[in-house]
């Protein structure tokens, strides 16, 4: 059925029981675009029999015993046509409407309504809109601010030395479209059964995912542009079939985490796009939403003036999205069997390590191996970037030149790029649009400045206050704990026996991968009291020191837990772990955790050091108290991650 025929056939009635008007003006500026889209489109055809037929919609109507008609479903698309009718009659000046279209909203709006769509108001909105009292209800206010932006779209945008989105020469060729619009209509007159129709419609079933949008919006321009729709909309079908499929295939991969199809969908759009060069990385800047992966296609294929490259756009991203997806769920996850580092990287940043390995793969001749010291340098210098102070209080200034690494991974050039790590790295480059400086005292006393990450974050981390925070604050700096999680991670499979480093690697994946790891204080910052004892207060039952009888040992116990405090929170303190297990052993002590720690199959280097915090009682030297225990434990973790983030066979190899 053609739109005319619904709406000169049926009068309609919007029930009080529906929602009012709630279009906001996202979804008006979308309706105008595909007006203006299928506008041009018909016009480019000439020929009337291949004229793209735009699809205004389902519409569920429940029809009473006198003949009304009462909409179900579809009362927003509705009303914004009958406000755009009324828009578009009131600037041709005509006092015929464009076309029939009978409408009482709900009962509460429907005089003010029709008020507002009066050729008397629309003539003088423009006029006294600054001047406007605001409306009685919130649905009438966006029926106004719908009535802005579809005026509004007739007239040029100043800012911006541009014409209007739609043009007043234009508008019969607007309601053409609207006149000949596809529409499905289902009528009932069982009240019961519109009911569940609607709600089957509307609350039944799993949403859309992005990637599904994006398909579909690829097919709708394919087809509507396309000579040959039929076969081109297939190639885009088959494309996605393919990235579908390796999705379920590759699901599981140990280094994907929470890494849906719909985020693979933004990092490939990222990096690839439809093949072509990018000069930029950083859109969409979400997967969903105003800045996400549908409104970003839906742009682009806006920055086509000819049907042609509409279409090659859409199936070259189609295309190279299964060509993504193979990657990811093929060549990923084979080569990271032998090259861990290829999910670790992901683990660490995953937006930028998928746009980094999505062009480095492309890159690469199909039978490579990835380069092992190009991975490593990409692995320390994401850890090692922004891991100091220079940044701090620096405002409207680019801090990194991650697009220069993107720029280079292409064929032939990508060997360049672990170089221009080392030129980073070194200071040789600046990977900022300043230099990263440093001032610190050399062996003689002197103050000197230095410059490069080589220098700068072993300076910076054994400064006296940044040692002293991790060691004794760590906890408290929320925004570095994924770099405290990864840390950790590469610290447990680097001390592992190396026929233990892959079961190791694969347990603390499988956290990540689930989102369940987390931070866990070997120590609870709810220690009960008499864990703190060295006598027989240790067998009370309750947490109450103040009962204690041995006022020595009270005295004791609260000057350990003073010295605790101090560190409870410092890095040597804190251990991976699943939240499902972090929130089981609650308070318990360390000599306690140490048996639930290895209930998870992790013959890590941690849970072995935290089986030797012995209980209070057992203490028989300065080394066991565990305010020692953590300091001890922090000053080696952070050796550790000094060594391992600047070994310099990482950054001297050529």
């Amino acid at each position: 059925m053609k739109f005319y025929e619904l709406v000169e056939e049926y009068e309609f009635v919007i029930p009080n029981y529906q929602r009012a008007y709630s279009w906001t003006e996202k979804e008006i500026e979308l309706f105008i675009a595909d007006i203006a889209e299928h506008t041009d489109m018909a016009e480019q055809a000439g020929n009337a029999d291949k004229k793209p037929q735009y699809y205004l919609g389902h519409y569920i109507l429940e029809e009473d015993e006198n003949g009304h008609f009462s909409i179900v479903d579809g009362q927003q698309r509705l009303t914004t046509v009958k406000i755009f009718l009324a828009v578009c009659q009131s600037l041709k000046k005509s006092s015929t409407p464009p076309l029939s279209l009978s409408l009482d909203v709900v009962a509460y709006d429907n005089a003010r309504f029709k008020e507002l769509l009066s050729r008397s108001s629309l003539d003088a909105f423009l006029l006294n809109q600054e001047q406007r009292l605001p409306e009685s209800t919130a649905s009438l206010r966006r029926v106004v601010s719908a009535i802005q932006t579809l005026l509004e779209s007739f007239l040029p945008d100043k800012k911006q030395h541009q014409q209007g989105l739609l043009s007043k020469s234009k508008i019969d060729a607007y309601i053409d479209v609207i006149r000949e619009a596809a529409v499905s209509v289902g009528i009932y007159k069982n009240k019961a059964v519109a009911a569940q129709i609607f709600e089957l419609h509307n609350t039944r079933g799993v949403l859309l995912t992005e990637t599904e949008k994006v398909k579909a919006l690829l097919m709708k321009y394919v087809y509507l542009n396309s000579t040959e729709g039929d076969r081109d909309v297939n190639e885009i079908q088959n494309a996605f079939a393919k990235a579908f499929e390796l999705e379920e295939r590759a699901a599981d991969a140990s280094f994907r985490g929470e890494m849906s199809l719909d985020d693979i969908l933004a990092h490939h759009l990222r990096a690839i796009d439809d093949g072509k060069d990018k000069a930029s990385f950083t859109r969409p800047q979400s997967v969903e939403g105003e800045n996400g992966c549908l409104s970003y296609v839906r742009t682009k294929l806006k920055e086509f003036d000819n049907r042609e490259s509409r279409i090659q756009y859409a199936k070259a991203l189609a295309s190279e999205f299964a060509t993504s997806m193979e990657l990811v769920s093929k060549k990923f996850v084979n080569q990271d069997k032998n090259e861990p580092l290829i999910g670790d990287v992901i683990l660490l940043d995953q937006r930028r390590s998928m746009i980094f390995l999505l062009r480095y793969f492309r890159a690469m001749p199909n039978d490579e191996i990835a380069d092992h010291l190009l991975l490593k340098r990409w692995e320390s210098f994401l850890f090692l970037w922004d891991f100091h102070d220079i940044f701090y209080n620096m405002k409207h200034q680019r801090k990194e030149s991650f697009e220069e690494i993107f720029k280079n991974l292409i064929p032939k050039e990508c060997g360049q790029v672990a170089g221009l790590l080392g030129k980073y790295y070194s200071g040789e480059t600046n990977f900022a649009h300043w230099p990263y400086k440093l001032r610190k005292r050399d062996d003689k006393g002197v103050d000197v400045e230095i410059a490069g990450l080589g220098e700068i974050f072993p300076a910076f981390i054994t400064r006296l206050n940044i040692a002293e925070s991790l060691l004794h604050r760590a906890y408290i700096w929320g925004h570095w704990h994924a770099r405290y999680k990864y840390w950790l991670y590469k610290y447990e499979i680097d001390k592992a026996s190396s026929d233990q480093a892959n079961q190791v690697r694969t347990s603390l994946r499988k956290l990540f991968k689930d989102n369940e790891v987390t931070l866990d204080h070997i120590v609870p910052r709810e220690l009960e009291w008499k864990e703190l004892s060295r006598k027989a207060e240790a067998d009370k039952p309750d947490n109450i020191i103040d009962g204690w009888e041995d006022t020595e040992d009270k005295m004791q116990a609260k000057e350990e837990w003073e010295h605790i405090l101090k560190t409870i929170d410092g890095i040597g303190n804190l251990v991976l772990l699943s939240r499902s297990h972090n929130a089981s052993l609650q308070n318990i002590a360390p000599y306690k955790r140490a048996a639930d720690y290895r209930r998870l199959k992790l013959a890590s280097v941690s849970y072995r050091e935290v089986a030797e915090w012995k209980a209070r009682k057992s203490w028989s030297d300065d080394n066991d108290p565990w305010h020692v225990r953590i300091e001890s434990r922090g000053k080696r973790l952070i050796g550790w991650m000094v060594e391992y983030f600047t070994d310099k066979s990482t950054w001297t190899t050529k």
